[in-house]
């Protein structure tokens, strides 16, 4: 995963392999960790969910507790969960191809501009 600043550039990288978290940092300082929020956290100062990520970027409530929002044809459109505000934007053939997430002064967009086969 690619961690820009709003101006696009990139900042960090963030690699998962064999257990372990790996970030990297523009001026190429590498860090490890075993997960990705406690590794975000130490060295970028706030927390990517990744725990999550891979539901809630195709508008689905991980395990747990969840409140969702749904738009008038029934897809959803929010999912509040783990104190995250996850918005589920511009879909295209039923899946959003822009996601928000919001906690605690930050925001995070994800835009997807493919979707590869089998993903649902």
């Amino acid at each position: 995963m690619l961690i820009t600043n709003p101006l696009g550039q990139g900042i960090a990288t963030l690699n998962r392999n064999d257990g372990e978290v790996v970030l990297q940092t523009a001026d190429t300082r590498t860090f490890r960790a075993p997960d990705a929020e406690s590794l975000t956290k130490q060295v970028l100062g706030w927390q990517i969910p990744l725990a999550g990520l891979p539901f809630w970027v195709r508008a689905r409530a991980a395990s747990g507790p969840a409140e969702l929002g749904r738009d008038d044809s029934g897809r959803i459109t929010r999912i509040v969960q783990d104190g995250w505000q996850i918005d589920c934007q511009d879909y295209e053939d039923e899946r959003p191809t822009r996601v928000v997430l919001k906690r605690e002064g930050l925001e995070i967009r994800l835009f997807i501009d493919r979707w590869s086969e089998g993903a649902s």
